[in-house]
């Protein structure tokens, strides 16, 4: 599971990011670095994963800096630019990682640029294909309702506060 989790992660992060500077003039992962460091992006997601294992979801998705959030249903993906955290509320359980050594994905903007394909961007719209050659998958996705704001500066809402989780909550921190 934590595979695919970090998979549809990376995935996810690219669509949203990469219409955001497509019409820009540059290096693109100079462009995605400074778009990131300069406020704060939401989205609302839809995804098909058609390969070995087909996934399909929506969400939502806000980043911020290095840091971000990904919440769909029960599961949510947090990042504080420092730890990784995967919480599943339904299972009570969550599963904290050190960011640098679980391969955050916004670390590395070239890696996350590359295979891209039919892109489409309308207004607010943006629709496309992303390739993962390796995992013999394509991720098809649309987001809507993108929207760029100043950032809030707190970090409280990309980190799982695991003192307010009850004894019976499974938390596994690998940091």
């Amino acid at each position: 599971m934590r595979t695919n989790i970090n998979i549809r992660l990376s995935l996810l992060l690219l669509a949203l990011l990469a219409p955001l500077f497509l019409r820009a003039q540059g290096d693109p992962a100079v462009l995605l670095r400074t778009l990131l460091e300069s406020g704060r992006i939401t989205a609302v997601y839809n995804y098909d994963l058609d390969g070995n294992v087909p996934l399909n979801g929506c969400g939502t998705a806000v980043l911020e800096g290095n840091c971000f959030r990904l919440s769909s249903g029960s599961l949510q993906i947090l990042c504080d630019g420092s730890a990784i955290y995967t919480v599943d509320t339904s299972a009570k359980e969550v599963y904290i990682e050190n960011a640098d050594s679980a391969g955050s994905p916004l670390k590395d903007p070239e890696r996350l640029l590359s295979g891209i394909r039919d892109l489409k961007y309308n207004g607010n719209t943006v629709s496309g294909s992303i390739d993962d050659p390796q995992k013999g998958s394509v991720l098809n996705f649309l987001l809507t309702d993108i929207s760029r704001s100043a950032a809030s500066g707190s970090l409280d809402e990309f980190r799982f506060d695991t003192a307010s989780a009850g004894p019976d909550w499974v938390i596994t921190d690998l940091r």
